[in-house]
């Protein structure tokens, strides 16, 4: 069922706050082009965080923290990472293909 307010990230409880936007965290990697992540950073809803070219160790270790992925090519996105990302919803790519994403 659809919300009439922003939404829970799922295994997450939602705010006590009804007047409280829930926060989604967003990890931005690579170098996303600076006009993308200012539309991101633009939603209040959104915290991005931008950290281009963590090594794959460090991204293993930060992705549980995300609901939203957005890179580029450079960044791999593979079954192990996906494993880790437990309270991950969205995979954003900029660019074309998905060849660098586990599907």
């Amino acid at each position: 069922m659809p919300c009439a307010t922003p939404c829970a990230p799922r295994g997450r409880a939602a705010t006590a706050d009804p007047g409280r936007p829930v926060t989604w965290r967003v990890l931005v990697t690579d170098q996303v082009d600076p006009e993308g992540v200012a539309i991101l950073q633009a939603e209040p809803a959104l915290q991005v965080d931008e950290l281009p070219t963590l090594p794959a160790e460090e991204l293993l270790r930060r992705i549980g923290d995300y609901d939203a992925i957005v890179g580029r090519s450079a960044t791999r996105i593979s079954a192990e990472l996906l494993r880790h990302a437990t309270r991950l919803r969205v995979v954003g790519r900029a660019g074309g293909g998905v060849d660098n994403i586990a599907l």
